[in-house]
């Protein structure tokens, strides 16, 4: 009976085991630290770093790094993001919250490639531009 309880605790630990890489497997593509580039219809450009994280909940968030000219200009977590085949959409506040910024784009070959835009609650679209980003390994 001993014998027993061993055997089937270790065949527990082996099923457990060998499930645990399928879960990972299923982990989403856009999941991990993002290294890339911003520019504006104004002419402005800069870098970014945006690591995505799977929440407890199964949705996805994280945190974006905007910088111009080597300078940080700010840190702000990513509020929803979503990736729908290669379509992928993103939002987050601005860091005093007046305003939310949407991104948008599309994951190919390990590059996400889109446009971003800034939208104040009741005004119209005030800034807006491109970016890209590739997944750090």
């Amino acid at each position: 009976m001993r014998r027993s309880r061993m055997t089937a605790t270790i065949f527990s630990i082996l099923v457990l085991s060998a499930l645990a890489p399928a879960r990972a497997a299923e982990q989403s593509p856009i999941v991990g630290t993002w290294d890339g580039t911003w520019d504006s219809v104004q002419g402005q450009t800069g870098s970014l770093i945006m690591v995505i994280e799977e929440k407890a909940d199964g949705t996805l968030g994280g945190k974006i790094t905007v910088s111009s000219d080597g300078t940080e200009i700010y840190s702000a977590p990513v509020k929803s993001v979503e990736l729908k085949g290669a379509a992928f959409q993103g939002a987050y506040d601005a860091p005093e919250g007046q305003a939310e910024i949407l991104i948008e784009g599309t994951l190919a070959e390990g590059k996400l490639v889109g446009k971003w835009k800034v939208k104040i609650p009741g005004q119209e679209l005030i800034e807006a531009g491109s970016w890209q980003a590739t997944k750090k390994p």
